[in-house]
């Protein structure tokens, strides 16, 4: 893919604006699991020259 920039997402990254995303959640919300399960998955065949993290 020419011309794509991929950027890490970091849900912990704290900002002054936008605050964390992690400011808004709980410890129990299931979205912590949806993170768990993607940041698993092995997405190098949908785009090989995306390093991750």
């Amino acid at each position: 893919m020419t011309g794509v920039e991929c950027k890490p997402y970091i849900i912990d990254t704290g900002y002054l604006f936008p605050p964390s995303l992690a400011d808004f959640l709980g410890t129990e919300d299931e979205v912590h699991a949806f993170r768990e399960v993607t940041e698993a998955l092995d997405v190098s065949r949908l785009d090989p020259d995306f390093n991750g993290i």
